[in-house]
C-alpha cells in the first residue's frame, strides 16, 4: 500500500479563497462608492461654474447697457428656470437688485444671485458690484 503526505501539497484550500474573494469585494465596493462621490462632485462643480458665468453674464451685460438704458432702473428682475446660457428651461434661478449706491445718482449697487437645487441640496451664489457713470 502507498500512503501519500498530505502537508506537501501546495495550493489553497477553499477557506482562504473565500476570504480572499471577501477582501476583494470590500475593497471594490470601496472605490465604487468613491466613483459616485467623484461623479456628484463634478455635477456639483459643474452647476458652481455655470452659476458664476451666469452671474457675472448679468453683471457683464448691466455693464454694457449703461445707466441710461431702462433696464437699469433701480428695482428687482426675477428670472426663473433658466439653463447654462440664460435661456429659458433650466435649473437656476436669477434675481437681480439694482439700487443706488450710498444715495449717489452717479453709483449704482448691483446684486445678482443665482439658486438652483441639485442631487446636493439647495445652493445659491451671490455677486455685489458697484458700477458708476462713465466721465468722458
Amino acid at each position: 500500500m502507498y500512503y501519500y503526505s498530505i502537508g506537501n501539497q501546495k495550493g489553497f484550500t477553499l477557506v482562504e479563497v473565500m476570504i480572499a474573494l471577501v477582501i476583494l469585494s470590500v475593497g471594490i465596493l470601496a472605490m465604487a462608492e468613491m466613483q459616485i462621490v467623484a461623479i456628484k462632485a463634478n455635477a456639483r462643480s459643474k452647476n458652481i461654474t455655470s452659476a458664476i458665468i451666469l452671474t457675472e453674464g448679468k453683471l457683464e451685460e448691466l455693464k454694457a447697457a449703461g445707466f441710461s438704458d431702462p433696464s437699469f432702473s433701480n428695482g428687482t428682475i426675477s428670472e426663473g428656470n433658466i439653463d447654462e446660457t440664460g435661456a429659458s428651461g433650466g435649473k437656476f434661478d436669477r434675481v437681480t437688485i439694482i439700487e443706488d449706491y450710498d444715495s449717489s445718482d452717479d453709483m449704482k449697487k448691483v446684486t445678482v444671485t443665482i439658486s438652483w437645487t441639485d442631487s446636493m441640496g439647495s445652493s445659491n451664489i451671490t455677486m455685489e458690484n458697484v458700477l458708476s457713470i462713465e466721465v468722458d
